[in-house]
Order: structure tokens, then sequence, then C-alpha cells
């Protein structure tokens, strides 16, 4: 197959968990999604048809259905009609099933806001990480003072993360029990965590604090999973 209009799934894989992953859009028929309701990491779903008509596509895409076949090729297709450089998920989400690799639970809504404590605290840091960089959609996070998540996450028809879970209890709820990922949110070296302790130290908000984090979880995240891999 034409390298120009698929990516394979080792190549989209390897930039999983990062800043230099695509925008991934699934658009796998909804009688597919009801039998198999799950997302590969970071992907929305869009129907195949109102694909076209998305706004703020700039590229890279990677169009993802069940087999790899007419929807997403279709899909890719009439992307780089528009000018965005767009590819097919080679062998679909079959064939990203099949190498075990990582899925999330398809989200109730699309577009979920995730409600966390405006916390200091590493394992906010990850919560975030794994919220921005793994969770389905496009993700907003309410940094909100700690006894107001439950509240926040009730009137803004959010998800609260409590500050009691830990990253990996998190990562589980998601549908990410990939080996790889776990072992990371178990053995974030000290190092890291120090670095992340130090953030507050140079920004004012928890938004800001948050996006500095997450470059910080990326390279340590690439420079893991490229060695276990």
């Amino acid at each position: 197959m034409d390298h120009d209009l698929a990516t394979c799934p080792d190549t989209l894989l390897a930039t999983l968990g990062t800043a230099r992953a695509p925008q991934l859009i699934d658009v796998c028929v909804p009688e597919d999604l009801s039998v198999d309701p799950w997302l590969i990491p970071g992907a929305r779903h869009v129907p195949h048809r109102q694909i076209a008509g998305m706004l703020g596509l700039s590229g890279p895409v990677v169009v993802i259905c069940a087999r790899g076949l007419k929807l997403s090729h279709g899909a890719a297709a009439g992307l780089r009609a528009q000018g965005v450089r767009a590819t097919a998920l080679a062998g679909g989400k079959a064939a990203w099933a099949a190498a075990g690799l990582p899925r999330v639970s398809l989200p109730d809504a699309p577009e979920t806001h995730w409600v966390l404590a405006a916390s200091v605290a590493p394992a906010s840091m990850f919560h975030a990480w794994l919220v921005q960089r793994w969770a389905g959609g496009t993700p907003a996070i309410l940094w909100v003072p700690a006894p107001m998540t439950a509240d926040v996450a009730d009137r803004f028809d959010a998800t609260e993360v409590p500050a009691s879970r830990t990253p990996a209890d998190l990562a589980t709820a998601l549908g990410l029990d990939w080996p790889p990922l776990q072992a990371f949110l178990h053995t974030a070296p000290p190092r890291l965590t120090d670095l992340l302790t130090a953030l507050p130290r140079l920004h004012s908000t928890p938004e800001a604090v948050a996006q500095a984090a997450l470059h910080i979880i990326d390279a340590a995240w690439m420079a893991q999973h490229g060695a276990a891999t």
C-alpha cells in the first residue's frame, strides 16, 4: 500500500502520549461502535459524512475505520482534497486490536470536560497528561479548588478526577491497561517528579503548570517507552 495514503499502526503508536501525535478521527459506523465500543487513544468519533466539514484540521490527520478500507480512505482523500495532510490507518481498528495495542473506552459524550483539583502534586500533572494525551475527543480540563471538584463536575456535566485517584487507576478507568503505559505510571523516576514539583515556582496558574508539565512527561514517556520497544 502507498505509504503516502496510509499510516501503519507501529508508526502511529510511536507518537501516542506526546505532542507529536497526529489528530485522530474515528469514522466507524454506529453499528461497529455498538458492537466494539472503543477508540484508539486520543481519537474522537466523527461520522464519515461529516468529516469534510470539520474545522481546525491542519494535519497531520489519521483517519480510522473498522478495517482500514473504504470509509477511512474515502474520508482521508476528502481531507487531502481540501489541503489537509491526511492518511488512513492501515488495517484499521482490526489491525490495532490484533496487535494488542492500547485503547480507551468510548466516552458517553465526545467532548467530555474533566474536573481536577488545582493541586501542585505530581499526580495531578500525570492526571492532566493522561486526559490531554490519551483520552478521546478534545477534552478541556477545569482546574478548581479541591473541595469543589464534585460540585463543579455535576453542574458542568463533566467527569471528576478525585485527587485520591492514582494515575495508574485513572489509566485503568479509561481502559488503558496497556503494560508499557502502566509500567511508566508505576515507576516514574524521582527526578521527573522533582521537576514537576518545581513547576509551581515558575508558573502562577494551574493551567500554566499543567501545560509545562505535559512536555516534561512527554519526554520521560518517550525515553522509557522508546527504551522498552
